[in-house]
């Protein structure tokens, strides 16, 4: 982290950080990122059969996908409002702690790049799913996804076998030029675009 937060300084010139990260204490995330997929998966999937003038099949999608979308339509209008309340409460709270500071540093993923295969769609536990998902995978984006604020994901550290690790700064509504000018500002200070992993041809 220290090592980065050079990085932030040579590139934007400074670089503080907050005493606590924001205040989400209290707010079930892990229901609005389970109910609000599951409905757009249902209205989604049933558009597009729509458009090819049938009922949606489960051999449209994966099966996981096809058990995600199950439960979107089965949630209640209520369920779902009570998640978009919860979504609107994580906008406030993010908004107060971006009053206080420019952007917001994380990491983009929780662990490494996943290797092709290891998210098994294939599966219908979609309890199992949604946990790694969110809990184990992918923690901090949907902060960002629910909030609409803009953020970016730059390639700022490497694995060992030459993988790009992924880091997110997030910030409020409209802060993409903010975004963009510091994106421009890491690069010349540590390009990237010459980067590669090393790939093994799969026969």
């Amino acid at each position: 982290m220290n090592r980065l937060a050079e990085i932030v300084r040579r590139a934007h010139g400074n670089a503080q950080a907050p005493r606590r990260g924001p205040d989400f204490a209290g707010l079930p995330l892990s229901r609005a990122w389970r109910v609000v997929p599951a409905a757009n998966l249902w209205l989604n999937v049933n558009a597009r059969a729509r458009a090819l003038g049938r009922g949606p099949v489960p051999g449209d999608v994966e099966p996981m996908t096809w058990a995600w979308m199950q439960e979107g339509r089965r949630f209640t209008a209520a369920e779902y409002m009570e998640t978009v309340a919860i979504m609107h409460s994580l906008g406030r709270r993010m908004a107060a702690f971006l009053e206080a500071y420019d952007l917001l540093l994380t990491a983009t993923l929780a662990r490494p790049p996943l290797k092709l295969g290891e998210m098994d769609m294939t599966s219908d536990d979609v309890e199992r799913y949604v946990a790694f998902l969110f809990d184990e995978f992918a923690p901090l984006t949907p902060l960002f996804n629910q909030t609409g604020g803009a953020a970016m994901s730059v390639p700022l550290a490497w694995t060992p076998d030459g993988l790009p690790i992924g880091v997110q700064f997030g910030g409020g509504l409209g802060d993409e030029p903010r975004l963009i000018r510091l994106a421009a500002q890491l690069e010349q200070a540590q390009p990237w675009a010459h980067r590669r992993p090393h790939v093994t041809p799969v026969a």
